[in-house]
């Protein structure tokens, strides 16, 4: 299990991290601010895709996805991943300006 802080200066903590192809890592998100934020895994495409769903649901809340988790302030929240290819997998959190302040982070898959 890997956690992850996510806080109101708009940062992931840690924001890089190494794992293995193959490897199945469970992703503890906590909120330690007061803002609701998201934690979203995927490709470049995916964090666009994501932040273009966001917008589209202003002031609505997005349901949890397997790659893609809400967590409200003060909140915890897991979601569990399987890493099948070598490469890199961003971070992304999209609620209004998040993201674009910031609030993002990689993966790192090795072979």
């Amino acid at each position: 299990m890997i956690e992850i802080t996510g806080t109101d200066d708009f940062r992931f903590d840690p924001a890089q991290l190494t794992v293995q192809v193959g490897e199945t890592v469970t992703f503890r998100v906590v909120n330690a601010g007061t803002q609701v934020h998201d934690f979203t895994l995927g490709d470049e495409a995916t964090q666009i895709e994501h932040a273009e769903e966001m917008t589209e649901m202003t002031g609505m809340s997005m349901p949890d996805e397997p790659n893609a988790i809400t967590v409200a302030g003060g909140e915890t929240k897991e979601v569990t991943w399987r890493f099948t290819q070598a490469g890199t997998v961003l971070i992304g959190c999209h609620q209004p300006g998040h993201y674009e302040n910031g609030m993002k982070g990689s993966v790192r898959v090795q072979a």
